[in-house]
């Protein structure tokens, strides 16, 4: 924005630092700009088109020394939207805007439970996840990451991460791992699978 002379007032300059903000959920994150003009200067913050109020013990609205900023101590999903921050003398007013977006950690909901399967059949882990797009989801066993084909299905569908295994061997019984990430986080879990063996029953009859 321009500043412009008015008499002996200077109309007031409101300038971001950024435009565009992400913050990690749970984190602090500042909204924070310049301000010139003729005193006195009267600052309002609104969100979405409504004004925030400065009892909220969660934010901290300042404006010193030519620096005027927002501060939220604790961000929550709700806190994502579109700031303004609006500066005013008697020669006029400026607005300018920010976008905050909050970015969820993945994190594990419900973590996979262990299972015994009989060889022969087929056997499902699944795990519960959440967090901000995307999500990668990875399977390991023994360590090494699993890999989908004849053997091993994996699969993330409503948030809800499984990994099949299609026909149960004796070699399957191991400590399995799922790990989910995006770009801010990550959690893990680990299950086991037991695969039992076949019982086989033999009866002899004897007829007197």
């Amino acid at each position: 924005c321009t500043v412009n002379y008015q008499g002996q007032v200077w109309k007031v300059c409101l300038v971001y630092s950024a435009k565009l903000v992400t913050a990690v959920l749970g984190n602090t994150v500042k909204l924070q700009g310049m301000i010139k003009g003729s005193t006195p200067i009267t600052v309002k913050w609104m969100k979405d088109s409504k004004m925030l109020r400065d009892d909220d013990p969660n934010m901290k609205m300042v404006f010193e020394n030519g620096v005027v900023s927002l501060s939220i101590t604790t961000v929550a999903i709700s806190h994502g939207g579109k700031y303004s921050c609006q500066a005013e003398n008697e020669a006029g007013q400026q607005k300018c805007e920010a976008i905050l977006t909050v970015q969820e950690p993945a994190r594990i909901v419900e973590p996979a439970e262990s299972i015994s399967v009989t060889a022969g059949d087929s056997a499902a882990l699944e795990c519960t996840v959440s967090g901000s797009p995307d999500l990668k989801v990875k399977w390991f066993k023994d360590g090494k990451e699993i890999i989908s084909g004849r053997k091993y299905k994996m699969t993330l569908k409503d948030n809800i991460a499984t990994l099949k295994i299609l026909t149960a061997e004796k070699g399957d019984t191991s400590e399995y791992k799922m790990e989910v990430a995006n770009k801010v986080g990550k959690d893990q879990c680990t299950c086991s699978v037991t695969v039992l063996g076949w019982l086989l029953v033999s009866a002899t009859f004897e007829i007197s």
